[in-house]
């Protein structure tokens, strides 16, 4: 499962609690900067790829301070990330050729 979350720059310290979680830490986390996504600018964007009990677990942690994304804007950052990886991979092709 994946869900993208929004959190303020002011809460940053929720991601040191993620990544230091036994279950959530274990985990895909990625952090990008809201802006890259056509989000505001005074957020960051958390990416949580996992089970659902480390998901439920991460809202737990960061209750109050993650806020789940619309479907819609999921998509779009789902997608932008994605190409990220695939442009990516394409450049790592060249280098093993």
């Amino acid at each position: 499962m994946i869900r993208v979350y929004s959190l303020d720059k002011a809460n940053q310290a929720v991601i040191d609690s993620l990544k230091n979680d036994d279950i959530v830490g274990r985990q895909s986390i990625t952090v990008r900067n809201s802006e890259l996504f056509g989000l505001p600018g005074e957020t960051v964007t958390v990416i949580i790829e996992g089970s659902e009990e480390s998901l439920k677990k991460a809202e737990e942690l960061g209750k109050g301070s993650l806020k789940v994304l619309d479907s819609n804007n999921t998509q779009k950052v789902i997608s932008k990330i994605r190409e990220e990886e695939d442009k990516s991979d394409q450049g790592l092709g060249f280098i093993f050729e």
